[in-house]
């Protein structure tokens, strides 16, 4: 289930890779689970591709994403889990 607005042929794909990237964060074995560092760079990966296919018009769509989505930047604490350390407000 897609919102219409974003549901369309061209998107199909991207948003499949990002539903496989929530479903893997769902699984109930912890250790089978993406870290947060994953889970950031594979959306990023999604994202960067996305934006290559999409061209000049995908640069604007993309622009407008980036001022809607801070990107946020992860650091390890002693334990080794992952916290957020910094929200950036523009896109790098």
């Amino acid at each position: 289930m897609y919102d219409v607005e974003i549901a369309s042929p061209e998107n199909m794909e991207f948003l499949e890779k990002v539903g496989s990237i929530a479903i893997a964060c769902l699984k109930e074995d912890m250790d089978e689970r993406p870290n947060m560092k994953q889970v950031a760079e594979n959306l990023q990966f999604v994202r960067r591709e996305w934006k290559q296919r999409q061209g000049t018009y995908g640069d604007q769509v993309a622009d407008e994403i980036s001022l809607e989505s801070p990107s946020i930047s992860l650091t390890m604490n002693a334990t080794g889990a992952e916290t957020p350390a910094a929200v950036v407000l523009h896109d790098s």
